[in-house]
């Protein structure tokens, strides 16, 4: 999308970045995401929490009872997506040790052999 003077818009969003530039891992994108997630979470738990004890202290609640369920269905959601992605990336990592692994397995079977 372009605006009037046919240039592109500079991007707004920058992905949140915890680690100094240079430092690259590929587990740093799951530990940038977990460390996001998991802190988005507990805010939204944390307001629910609030919320729920100013209605038991007679006070108004901010929160309606839908959009209490919306707030856990969307924290539910990330916790689930978030746990895929670590199965995956454990999943990833451990084929590639196992691939690493085959060649030394090997030679110590032809070194047996011998």
């Amino acid at each position: 999308m372009s605006n009037a003077t046919g240039k592109q818009p500079a991007h707004l969003f920058k992905e949140f970045t915890n680690f100094k530039e240079g430092s690259d891992h590929p587990s740093h994108g799951l530990i940038s995401r977990t460390l996001d997630i998991t802190l988005g979470a507990k805010l939204t738990l944390e307001m629910i929490e609030r919320d729920e004890m100013t209605a038991e202290d007679g006070d108004a609640p901010m929160l309606g009872a839908f959009h209490r369920a919306v707030l856990l269905r969307m924290v539910i959601g990330s916790l689930d997506a978030l746990s895929r992605e670590a199965d995956n990336f454990i999943f990833s990592s451990n084929c590639r040790a196992s691939k690493a692994a085959m060649p030394s397995a090997k030679k110590n079977d032809e070194a047996k052999d011998d």
